[in-house]
């Protein structure tokens, strides 16, 4: 099963901090990710990142 890039930006993290940190970091990104939906009234849409322009795909080491 191939990752989704959520799942290689945790890992990403994962291999750099502590636990607790990769959990305030994913806290941090879902609570923006709510924020924008509430703010403006949408769904919710996974490939949204991907289509930011300042999206970089992420990288494992």
């Amino acid at each position: 099963e191939k990752a989704t890039p959520e799942q290689l930006w945790i890992r990403s993290l994962a291999a750099r901090l502590s636990f607790g940190k990769v959990l305030v970091a994913i806290a941090n990104k879902h609570a923006r990710q709510l924020w924008v939906m509430l703010a403006h009234d949408a769904d919710y849409d996974p490939c949204a990142s991907q289509r930011h322009p300042m999206h970089r795909p992420a990288q494992l080491a």
